[in-house]
């Protein structure tokens, strides 16, 4: 009989850790007895795992005490801080909308005011000298 359905590669790796609760544990073994596909996948994850496990028992890892106490420092700061500061949260958020609507009322109040007063120079009157010269919709005052 040919299996259609095969384990996913979680349940596989789960299995060969053994973190399989006794149902699953049996559901798994019976189902490699009966599906070449997956007892064949069960067999690469399996030496993939012992190849990295002997990979790692072949370089130890060298530190310092002194080392391992700053690791150590850093890693209980780092649990101290609250969630939402470690995963840049709400405060990370927070301090990005209020710098955006902070540059968005700062270019309100350059651009907005400028249009204004070009409007309200062109219409005032000048009641020194000759008033500004109008060409094609622009008014242009002399610096004099």
């Amino acid at each position: 009989m040919k299996e259609t359905n095969h384990l996913p590669d979680d349940l596989l790796i789960r299995a060969l850790d053994d973190e399989l609760s006794p149902a699953e544990a049996a559901t798994v073994e019976s189902h490699l007895e009966r599906c070449q596909n997956c007892k064949e996948r069960y067999g690469a994850v399996r030496l993939l795992s012992a190849r990295i496990e002997s990979v790692i028992a072949g370089a130890p890892l060298q530190c310092s005490e002194a080392g391992r106490a700053k690791l150590v420092q850093r890693l209980e700061a780092a649990a101290a801080r609250p969630a939402s500061i470690r995963r840049g949260g709400y405060p990370v958020r927070t301090a990005l909308w209020l710098a955006a609507a902070g540059g968005a009322a700062l270019l309100a109040v350059l651009v907005v005011p400028a249009g204004h007063r070009t409007r309200q120079h062109e219409s005032t009157p000048s009641c020194s000298g000759p008033g500004p010269l109008g060409v094609e919709g622009e008014a242009f005052v002399p610096l004099r």
